[in-house]
Parts: structure tokens; C-alpha cells; sequence
């Protein structure tokens, strides 16, 4: 398991957990159907606290202690969790 801190979507809460989709800045040519791109482009990005063109992984969730989440960079906005839930079913 990797160290590195990361962005990541909150999905669902649990009592000492949460389950989240982690973000990466490398956009691939082509997205998943399971990917989400958040571009800078898009009237979403600005709240969500990310720097750059991001991908929502929501093929790989993870379960993650709560204690480790540091901070809450940003929001998804209704747009963005609509396609979200779309793309989760």
C-alpha cells in the first residue's frame, strides 16, 4: 500500500471507515466507463479544490480508516453527482 497522499471521493460513511474512489491527474486518451473526468473546462471543477484535469476512479473504491482522511479539499457539485450516481449504477 502506497504512502503517497491523495485525493479521493467519499462515497459512503460508516462508523470508523469510509469508502472512497481515489483521483488521479493522469487524464487517459480514452475513459472507462467506471472514469470521471473532471475538467478544469467544466463549470464543476471550481469547487472541488482540485489543481488540475482529474479522473474519478470509481471502478476501484476503497476502504480507508477515517482517521487517515487529513483534510476536505473540495465538493462535488450537483451536476458532477449526478453523473457520478449514473455511472455507479
Amino acid at each position: 500500500m502506497s504512502s503517497k497522499r491523495r485525493p479521493a471521493l467519499l462515497l459512503r460513511k460508516y462508523r470508523d471507515d469510509v469508502i472512497v474512489a481515489y483521483i488521479y491527474s493522469r487524464v487517459p486518451e480514452r475513459l472507462s466507463p467506471a472514469e470521471v473526468l473532471v475538467s478544469s473546462a467544466s463549470a464543476s471543477f471550481k469547487g472541488t479544490g482540485l489543481l488540475t484535469d482529474s479522473v474519478i476512479m470509481l471502478n476501484k473504491p476503497a476502504t480507508v480508516e477515517k482517521r487517515l482522511i487529513i483534510r476536505v479539499l473540495g465538493e462535488a457539485d450537483d451536476d458532477l453527482k449526478a453523473e457520478i450516481n449514473f455511472k455507479l449504477r
